[in-house]
């Protein structure tokens, strides 16, 4: 009975202790000199209407700000019918988010995923910045290869984001093959 009532003694003091030690530490995180923020989604739109110039082998960098990098990376492939223009892109109010894979001869499409802002710990003194340093653009897209067909292409994914996010961005990707 003694070890039965000295074992009980001891769980009911470690959730005790379990207790205190969380109380204490969600009190220093919610300290005013930092103020973590959640990552959230950002708006973009899938350009449609551009390839990959035949100059080019890969896309040096995912993120795009300029129309003259912009022009020097892709070229426009305007079609017939409705919706048959390029999508438009005004980089004095967005930027480019890009992402290819090699030249293949497989059908391949590059779908997104999801596209968040991860905001850094701001500060009291920047809570002005719209954007703080040490933010970041995560974006999750997905590779799918299928079957082999007669001519190669460069399979390319452009997003158009809205220039108040404009951070780095860091890319995850996952390829996925599909039986043919």
């Amino acid at each position: 009975m003694k070890a039965t009532t000295l074992i009980f003694s001891l769980v009911i003091a470690t959730l005790m202790a379990g207790c205190i030690s969380s109380a204490s530490t969600a009190s220093t995180t919610a300290s005013p000199a930092v103020e973590a923020q959640q990552p959230y989604a950002v708006p973009y739109t899938i350009a449609q209407g551009y390839f990959v110039r035949n100059d080019v082998d890969s896309l040096p960098s995912n993120r795009i700000i300029t129309r003259e990098q912009f022009d020097s990376l892709f070229g426009m492939a305007a079609v017939m019918g409705e919706n048959g223009m390029p999508t438009s892109i005004d980089f004095d109010r967005q930027f480019v988010i890009a992402v290819d894979v090699p030249v293949t001869d497989r059908i391949t499409s590059i779908i997104p995923e999801s596209l968040e802002f991860v905001p850094a710990p701001l500060n009291p003194s920047s809570m002005q910045a719209k954007i703080v340093a040490g933010s970041t653009i995560e974006f999750t897209y997905k590779v799918q290869i299928g079957a082999p067909q007669s001519f190669s292409t460069h399979p390319v994914l452009i997003l158009v984001v809205d220039r108040r996010y404009n951070a780095p961005v860091v890319t995850h990707r996952c390829i996925s093959f599909l039986s043919h």
